[in-house]
């Protein structure tokens, strides 16, 4: 587990209403500083904290690569060591905003 600590990791969600339709969508990035059974923890590069995610490492696939964009913010990940892509079957208001700030909630 420790070779994944420092490796550059971009992060995708996306958030369904309850018909399975798009609601929103989310892409951060950033370093893995820490693995727990219940959670990854990545600093994201843009200064923002600490963002928390499942755990499973089976989820983090390698990154093909090249140029990737962030879409809210227009940054350009260049060659990321994984990929993970989430889905949220949640269009709350609260819910995403949660998601977005923060990650998913663990207990470490």
């Amino acid at each position: 587990m420790d070779t994944f600590i420092g490796k550059h990791v971009l992060i995708g969600i996306t958030f369904k209403d309850a018909e399975g339709r798009i609601a929103d969508m989310f892409q951060t990035h950033g370093h893995i500083i820490e693995i727990h059974d219940t959670a990854l923890i990545v600093e994201r590069l843009d200064g923002s904290g600490p963002f928390t995610l499942p755990p499973g490492l089976e989820a983090l696939k390698p990154a093909p690569p090249g140029s990737y964009h962030v879409r809210d913010t227009g940054t350009v990940v260049t060659d990321p060591d994984f990929l993970i892509y989430l889905t949220v079957a949640s269009n709350d208001p609260a819910t995403v905003a949660r998601h977005k700030s923060d990650g998913f909630t663990a207990s470490l």
